[in-house]
């Protein structure tokens, strides 16, 4: 291995774990998550090895992100291609229920892909709403009314999970 190639080694090494867990943030499963990683890296490491890169850390993070948009957008037209052929049918999977213990996570995962972005990198990974900005490539006011709606969202949607708040008035 040469150099660059040793320096790109050490950075997967060294990233791989925080960029797999921000990934499962955003989708909701591991293995896509890895997928996910892995296919970020791939697709960073030509810019990296031509010394195109500046900030590796903001690049991955962004490749990431961009990887699990398009997973998604990929898993909505494979689904809307199937329901078409034939009517979609649900399996429960014993790794996806729940007791209360993953409610948050579950609530995140409810959320529209550009909040729960936001979500995840302000509260899973405490950046800052300026730091947010500049990796999803929108304007700070952005962040800021997606953090607003979100955290609405989860507020009113955990009440109205939670049957011990059920019927209880705020004020």
């Amino acid at each position: 291995m040469n150099a660059t190639a040793d320096a790109f080694a050490e950075v997967v090494n060294a990233r791989q774990a925080s960029l797999v867990r921000l990934a499962h943030a955003l989708c909701g499963d591991w293995a896509t998550a890895e997928d996910c990683v892995a296919t970020a890296f791939a697709r960073v490491w030509p810019a990296w090895s031509r010394g195109r890169i500046l900030d590796l850390d903001s690049y991955l993070r962004r490749a990431v992100l961009n990887e699990v948009a398009s997973w998604h957008r990929w898993r909505f037209r494979e689904r809307a291609r199937l329901s078409r052929v034939r009517p979609l049918t649900t399996v429960d999977d014993p790794g996806e229920r729940s007791d209360g213990d993953d409610l948050v996570r579950r609530l995140v995962l409810s959320l529209p892909l550009p909040q729960r972005q936001v979500v995840v990198l302000r509260y899973l990974e405490d950046r800052s709403e300026a730091d947010i900005a500049d990796l999803l490539g929108v304007a700070a006011g952005t962040v800021k009314s997606r953090l607003h709606r979100a955290m609405r969202a989860l507020r009113e949607a955990g009440l109205a999970a939670d049957p011990d708040t059920a019927g209880v008035d705020d004020g």
